[in-house]
């Protein structure tokens, strides 16, 4: 109990004492609001450098700046610093008239550097075709000084990123240079050999260029002494010098080849085609970058190949071809169903086993096919022909229809009738010069005869004279047509034998070849709609390739010279 008594007041006096150590006044921190003097201090801080500052501008005004007033401003930016660390001012306009006064004494600081940047250069660049070591030295000192000034004085004018970075490449360049020369060397050395014959030096001289220009491209990758073009064309080179054995092959079984069809021997022919794509192949294979290299030529001698193969069925097909067509041309219909349907399992068979050939028309299939299709129409097609074409004076053996083609001819030859207003006698309208060529194609096809659109001359000359023509007699015009088209042969014929060569409908001009890039063609004649005044000038005029105009039509030349046998010319 005794014990209990004094551990509790020994509790209570603790317990007073702390109880007036809390109740003191505390000591004021420096800085604290409620310390006027220091707040004083402060701006006295601040003042001070504002008056340095002013005093440093002004001198700077006047030029010849001293020591003395760089010290001016180094005290001014310490003030400065002091008055906004105490403070703990965020206020933007003193931060920047700090940064204002740092940039300005930064300058100063780092000018003299920036001097000894520039004669370090400039001395480099004296020296360096000379003395390529010194340069290299003299740009290493130009290069380490720009770099502190960009640490140091990062706030200056003189700070330059783009100038270390050019001082490098210009460093890089010179260390790069001495391997440079020795490719170059290499590369000089392997084009002399090469052009005196001397093989083996000419590849040895490739590849130790190509062997220093990769060190070279690891070494230095970013200076201008790495041109991928150059090792480009110094590998195709190496790899054609390399390839020179396979290329003499490759030719002399090109000139085998050529030498054997002339002498008519095809066999032997074909043997050398095949093994000059053997050779190619193994070229392009064992040297890529040759220049000689091409996956296009081994498949061009293989079709070289299947062609001199197919020459004796082609010509057995052609010969067979051309004695259809000769039968054709004489209207000796007996036999044509069996020879067409003989052809054209032969032609199929020809396809099938030489599809690179280009001995036989793509269209050959279809012509035989279509010949074996209208066989039996082909005796009143000829009559319908004959009754049809009137000769054409001053064109030798060509024949023109007397009149524009009637939509029942025309739908027999193509199964077709693209005419907007129907009717079998009308002319057939709206079809477009494709069409017309395409009739007159497979016409061709079965008269064993040339049949094309007439050209501008043959239509004036089937035109002939106009002085006395009666118009509406010889033409369906705006004046009599009603303003639609009449079947054809109606009107009387003109004085060369010819319905309609005016009025109706227009018809086309042929051109020798048409191609896709014909955006229009030539029509001739006027049409129903057209003014007899017109008609007397024979109207052309352009119609676009794709327009389908229901007063559009064509009328046919057929050529009566006998047809020629394979390999022998027409004229």
């Amino acid at each position: 109990m005794k014990y209990f008594l004094m551990i509790l007041a020994a509790v209570v006096v603790l317990g007073g004492v702390f109880l007036l150590t809390l109740m003191q006044p505390g000591p004021m921190v420096e800085g604290d609001a409620g310390d006027y003097d220091s707040i004083e201090n402060t701006a006295a801080l601040l003042r001070e450098a504002e008056a340095l500052e002013k005093e440093f501008e002004k001198q700077q005004s006047i030029g010849g700046i001293t020591p003395a007033d760089v010290d001016k401003l180094r005290r001014a930016i310490k003030l400065r610093e002091t008055y906004m660390s105490v403070t703990g001012s965020v206020d933007r306009l003193q931060n920047n008239r700090l940064i204002k006064s740092q940039s300005m004494l930064q300058n100063i600081d780092a000018k003299e550097v920036a001097e000894r940047v520039a004669q370090f250069e400039k001395k480099a660049e004296s020296v360096e075709k000379v003395d390529s070591k010194a340069a290299l030295d003299l740009y290493n000192e130009a290069y380490a000084l720009q770099n502190r000034i960009n640490s140091e004085f990062s706030l200056s004018e003189y700070k330059n990123v783009q100038k270390v970075a050019s001082l490098e490449r210009k460093m890089r360049m010179i260390a790069a240079k001495p391997l440079f020369d020795e490719s170059m060397e290499a590369e000089k050395a392997a084009y002399d050999a090469r052009d005196k014959k001397r093989w083996s030096e000419a590849q040895a001289g490739f590849e130790k260029a190509i062997e220093k220009f990769i060190k070279l491209s690891i070494e230095y990758p970013n200076t201008s002494y790495v041109d991928f073009a150059r090792l480009k064309r110094l590998e195709q080179d190496l790899d054609s010098l390399k390839s020179m054995p396979l290329e003499a092959s490759v030719d002399s079984h090109l000139s085998a080849a050529k030498e054997a069809e002339k002498s008519g021997d095809f066999m032997r022919a074909a043997d050398e085609y095949v093994a000059a794509a053997q050779d190619q192949r193994k070229l392009n294979s064992l040297y890529p970058k040759s220049a000689r290299a091409s996956d296009e030529a081994a498949k061009e001698y293989m079709r070289q190949r299947d062609r001199v193969y197919s020459s004796r069925f082609g010509a057995e097909i052609l010969s067979q071809k051309y004695s259809l067509d000769k039968l054709l041309y004489e209207a000796s219909y007996r036999d044509v169903a069996e020879i067409s349907s003989n052809l054209i399992r032969k032609v199929e068979r020809f396809k099938s086993e030489f599809k690179d050939s280009t001995m036989l028309s793509e269209n050959l299939a279809l012509e035989l096919r279509y010949i074996n299709y209208m066989v039996r129409d082909l005796p009143q097609i000829l009559e319908y022909v004959n009754k049809s074409a009137v000769k054409l004076d001053g064109f030798g053996n060509i024949r023109m229809f007397a009149t524009e083609i009637p939509q029942d001819f025309y739908f027999k030859i193509m199964q077709d009738n693209p005419s907007r207003v129907r009717e079998d006698k009308l002319p057939v309208e709206s079809v477009l010069y494709e069409d017309a060529e395409k009739f007159c194609q497979r016409l061709s096809w079965i008269l064993g005869r040339k049949v094309s659109l007439p050209s501008l001359e043959m239509y004036k000359a089937a035109l002939g004279s106009m002085k006395y023509a009666d118009l509406n007699a010889i033409s369906w015009n705006i004046t009599n047509s009603g303003a639609k088209t009449h079947s054809v042969g109606t009107k009387q014929p003109n004085m060369k034998g010819f319905y309609d060569i005016l009025g109706n409908v227009s018809e086309f001009v042929g051109v020798k070849s048409s191609s896709a890039h014909e955006t229009s063609f030539k029509t001739v004649g006027g049409n129903a709609q057209t003014q007899t005044d017109s008609l007397m000038d024979f109207p052309v005029r352009d119609v676009g390739r794709n327009v389908r105009s229901r007063m559009t039509g064509f009328r046919i030349i057929i050529d009566d010279t006998p047809p020629t046998a394979p390999g022998v010319s027409s004229k």
